[in-house]
């Protein structure tokens, strides 16, 4: 009796997780196909955000002649928040008005915030050297509250972004380090009550490797805030490189999506979502979409002009390529020996078709021999039949 219950319950743990298994791969069929039709409406998205940037730039000409600094930089910072994570160059265009701007009006504080800008700009660029001997120019004792939280909190993502980028086991760690005592900072002057506390919270523990508390804070910030697409993309591609440390590969793909989703939607092209599922599906087995989305992601990292980001595409695509490069060529050599075959096939039935026309023709002629004979036999009966009458008659 004990033992049938024990049987019954395996088995319904087993139907329970196979039908969470095929729950899953369908929620994720679901999510690449809504990725794939808003992959092809990413030029409604790009023109929304040139549609903005044309406006700006309109209302910029007509503010020239007036010449008036503060409104010009205003208009410059919400050109450059249109342009920060979509287009370096333009960014950098932006940036440098600001500066100019800042100092021509003798403002303080605005001019720290041009050089954090600048220091954003670059190190979103990849010229980390550069963002981070612009950022060290500020002295944060003559900052605001609010420059201090924007100060540290990118200082420790430049240093935690280079350590990513070096790669190197000694220089990564020492990065590392020095990006915690930044993030720790940025923690002490934020309130907990707002989406920048939880997202370093959650930055300083994926990157102590605590990724339990790092998933909740992430949780905590998506869904106790109102936060824009930028910040839900950022938060969203942080769990997901998370769940793939932690080998939880489904759960990976189903949040990278949504990260990709929401970096179309806000037309960010300096992103990683997009490449990291790329890697994601290539080791599922999904060559076609893996490939399809690298190649975007190359597309997105050139069109911005992210250094770093063509690198880190560039160590994934190759791989890629080639696994797809060898199953069309698995491909072409199952067809070049179907073809083979077929040909072989194809000659054994003209052979036999051949053979068969050869029989018939036989036979045709044997055909008319039996009718000529038929006949002959018949004319001959017909005689003898006459012959017969003929000779009763004269017996």
């Amino acid at each position: 009796m004990l033992s049938s219950v024990k049987c019954r319950f395996i088995s319904l743990i087993l139907f329970l997780i196979t039908a969470s298994s095929l729950f899953a791969s369908y929620e994720t069929e679901g999510l690449l196909k809504r990725l794939d039709k808003e992959l092809a409406k990413r030029g409604h998205y790009i023109q929304l955000k040139e549609n903005r940037i044309e406006n700006i730039r309109g209302r910029l000409t007509e503010e020239a002649y007036r010449n008036n600094p503060e409104v010009l930089y205003s208009l410059y910072d919400q050109l450059y928040t249109e342009y920060k994570s979509f287009n370096y160059d333009s960014a950098f265009v932006c940036v440098n008005q600001l500066n100019r701007l800042a100092l021509q009006l003798n403002d303080p504080d605005r001019l720290t915030q041009s050089r954090i800008a600048m220091g954003f700009t670059l190190l979103s660029s990849g010229l980390f050297k550069e963002a981070l001997d612009t950022l060290h120019t500020l002295d944060p004792a003559k900052c605001s509250l609010a420059h201090k939280q924007e100060l540290y909190s990118l200082m420790a993502r430049a240093y935690f972004d280079l350590a990513d980028y070096s790669g190197d086991r000694y220089f990564a760690v020492l990065y590392n380090r020095r990006g915690s005592l930044y993030i720790d900072t940025a923690i002490s002057y934020l309130s907990d009550d707002t989406p920048d506390y939880w997202s370093a919270v959650g930055l300083k523990k994926m990157k102590s490797n605590d990724y339990k508390g790092a998933v909740d804070a992430f949780n905590f910030l998506l869904t106790k805030f109102n936060i824009s697409s930028h910040q839900y993309a950022i938060a969203t591609s942080s769990v997901g490189y998370i769940y793939t440390v932690l080998n939880r590969e489904n759960e990976a793909v189903d949040v990278m999506i949504k990260a990709a989703l929401a970096d179309i939607e806000s037309s960010t092209k300096e992103t990683v979502a997009l490449r990291n599922l790329a890697a994601l599906l290539f080791k599922k087995g999904d060559i076609d979409r893996a490939y399809r989305y690298i190649t975007l992601a190359l597309d997105d990292a050139t069109y911005y002009n992210a250094r770093h980001r063509k690198i880190e595409v560039g160590s994934v695509l190759p791989i890629i390529e080639g696994e797809r490069l060898r199953i069309v060529e698995n491909q072409r050599q199952k067809l070049s020996r179907y073809a083979v075959v077929v040909t072989i096939l194809s000659i054994i039935v003209l052979f036999f078709s051949l053979v068969i026309l050869i029989q018939l023709r036989r036979l045709m002629k044997i055909r008319k021999i039996q009718q000529k004979t038929n006949k002959d036999l018949q004319e001959m009966n017909t005689r003898l039949s006459e012959a017969n009458i003929i000779k009763e008659e004269y017996i």
